[in-house]
């Protein structure tokens, strides 16, 4: 099987720029750069080298959409699907990360994927489960509950996906500039924790406000609208200011974890690790019907960043191909 052909075919299907808004490519070849090798399985390689069987992964996730700061589809599917790639093919326990108020759409998808959603102590007693625990908004709980999760759980990888990132001010921004400080959580304070452990980071992006996407500043503020100057008072622009051991970029954040959940099943060989489409409508569906709402529409359609379940779902069909030939 050769990897790296798989490698940059997964990439060229996960960054088709289907909502034509031009920054996928230029931010794409920015973190190509600096990875040198295609980024869906540079990072499931990544991973693969820091999961060993029993240990402890943490994947966060949220993205609050104004105005009633509810969360949308892009985010949720992503860290199920990777939830399910660590605990079926890494044999570890995916404890996953987000706000509060994102909970049960996080349970819905992760359900939907084919995972069980249990309290942390019987995920690691019960093959093919995860727990979902919240995260603060709050500066200083955050900076706590950031030591309290490294004490408890001792993680070797953080996977951050379509996380709402802060700027250089500290300040929360959608895609189009507007504050969404006011509802996010400060995942910052975990991503620096676990790096001065020496555990693994891996980021996942498709706009350039997200966690992870400081390793890329330039191209973000060269490239994206609103990089620079935002809507809101702050005035410092949507680029996030933090970094990440490896990047991924994509068109949907959530295909940028499909394409390594896609990686991750050429690797080990294990074709039962990648969902399906049938999986991914289902799991679409069940993300919305949790509350999940569509980041482009704001309504609550089953829709990813304003692309259909069927276009979702034919996707991650043709990366289960891929991954297998």
């Amino acid at each position: 099987m050769d990897l790296r052909r798989i490698g940059d075919e997964v990439d060229q299907l996960i960054t088709i720029d289907i909502g034509a808004r031009g920054v996928v490519n230029p931010l794409y070849d920015a973190a190509l750069e600096i990875a040198s090798t295609p980024l869906s399985l540079g990072a499931a390689t990544k991973l693969k080298e820091a999961i060993k069987c029993g240990d402890n992964v943490l994947i966060a996730t949220g993205f609050p959409i104004p105005p009633d700061f509810i969360q949308e589809t892009d985010g949720p599917l992503g860290a199920a699907a990777l939830a399910r790639t660590v605990s079926f093919g890494f044999k570890a326990v995916p404890i996953l990360l987000t706000e509060e108020t994102a909970m049960p759409v996080l349970e819905s998808s992760c359900r939907a994927m084919e995972l069980n959603v249990l309290d942390s102590d019987q995920a690691r007693l019960t093959e093919r489960s995860t727990s979902v625990l919240p995260f603060p908004i709050d500066d200083g709980q955050a900076k706590e509950r950031s030591k309290e999760i490294l004490d408890l759980f001792h993680p070797t990888a953080l996977i951050v996906v379509e996380k709402v990132g802060m700027n250089s001010k500290g300040v929360y921004h959608n895609a189009r500039g507007i504050c969404v400080s006011s509802a996010s959580a400060r995942i910052e304070y975990l991503v620096d924790a676990v790096k001065a452990k020496g555990a693994l980071t891996v980021g996942i992006g498709d706009g350039g406000n997200e966690v992870g996407m400081g390793t890329i500043r330039e191209s973000v503020m060269t490239h994206v609208p609103y990089a620079k100057k935002c809507q809101c008072s702050c005035g410092a622009g949507i680029t996030a200011s933090s970094k990440v051991d490896f990047l991924v970029v994509a068109s949907v954040s959530n295909w940028g974890a499909y394409g390594i959940e896609a990686c991750a099943s050429a690797i080990l060989g294990s074709p039962e690790i990648m969902h399906n489409g049938e999986v991914e409508r289902r799991s679409i569906r069940a993300c919305v019907a949790a509350g999940g709402i569509d980041g482009m529409s704001g309504t609550h359609t089953p829709k990813v960043d304003g692309i259909t379940e069927s276009i979702n779902a034919h996707i991650v069909d043709i990366l289960a191909t891929l991954a297998s030939s």
